[in-house]
This record gives structure tokens, C-alpha cells and sequence, in this order.
């Protein structure tokens, strides 16, 4: 996800964010509001039910490794 640490690791390390792009499926780190949805999920009545989960916001890192 881009946030001031991602920010600040990019300025610092460009290589790592290069490599984190080349890692996802999208091929770009996400966005905070991307979250939003699993976000709204879980704080609505339709995850009553839900426990333990992972819900992954990924765009597909790892997926393909």
C-alpha cells in the first residue's frame, strides 16, 4: 500500500518499490482507499458471521511466485 512509510522507503530505496510492483499482478502498489471495501465488509451486519479470516487486498502479490 502507498503510505508515508512507503513513501519515504521509495525516496530512499527505489529498487524496493520496483521490486514490490513487479511482485503484484496489477503491478503497482495499492492505494489506501482500495481498502475500502473489505473495510465496509467488516463493519457491516453481512459479516456477522465472519471470523479468523484473512481477507487479502493484495492485488495479487505472491499469487503468481
Amino acid at each position: 500500500m502507498v503510505t508515508e512509510m512507503t513513501k519515504f522507503v521509495a525516496e530512499k530505496y527505489p529498487e524496493a518499490i520496483e521490486s514490490w510492483n513487479n511482485s503484484t499482478m496489477m503491478a503497482r502498489m495499492g492505494l489506501p482507499n482500495e481498502l475500502n471495501g473489505a473495510v465496509v465488509y467488516l463493519m457491516s451486519k453481512a459479516s456477522s458471521y465472519t471470523t479468523g479470516e484473512d481477507i487479502l487486498v493484495s492485488g495479487g502479490m505472491g499469487q503468481f511466485c
